[in-house]
């Protein structure tokens, strides 16, 4: 009997847990979003005022990141320095490569990779309209994340609890 109690008070300290790390997902995503959007701003302020080659920003601007941002914006930097690639093909290899560990929405995603579709054939004016237009989609996407967290996060604890609670009763 002490056992089954055991069993079942894990079950549900397990589905609660892992409804908790769901929700936690949710803050993450909202996170990897913001610095996302600080980046992208960082690049658009280096290139409108230093009008430094793409390569040159992306490697001024590494020093400043997070880790990951730091890896995936030095990684770009050494492959936009070799001219045998265009921009869109070495812009997509190293946001897939190296942006894959981070929550960020299909849509963000998508959004990124037509960025990088848009660089490298405008004037540096343009170009950094388009980063900061990217900026600006990436800001409203985490207003919209901002406003459904509570209620997401809220509703994973509660149905982790739930399930372990209702396979306690299928238990006993």
């Amino acid at each position: 009997m002490y056992l089954k109690m055991v069993g079942c008070l894990g079950i549900v300290a397990a589905t609660s847990g892992y409804g908790y790390s769901r929700g936690m997902e949710y803050q993450r995503q909202i996170t990897d979003t913001g610095e996302l959007q600080r980046v992208i701003r960082q690049l658009a302020g280096e290139m409108e005022y230093t009008y430094a080659p793409l390569a040159q920003v992306c490697a001024s601007v590494s020093r400043r990141c997070s880790q990951n941002y730091r890896i995936w914006l030095e990684h770009l930097a050494k492959e936009l320095e070799m001219p045998s690639r265009s921009l869109a093909i070495i812009w997509e290899r190293c946001c897939e490569s190296d942006l894959k560990c981070l929550l960020l929405g299909r849509e963000e995603r998508v959004r990124l990779h037509e960025l990088g579709m848009q660089l490298g054939s405008l004037d540096k004016k343009q170009e950094t309209q388009i980063f900061l237009q990217y900026a600006e989609f990436l800001e409203e996407k985490r207003g919209g994340l901002l406003k459904e967290i509570q209620e997401k996060r809220r509703l994973c604890n509660l149905l982790g609890v739930t399930a372990g609670l209702f396979l306690t009763i299928l238990i006993l």
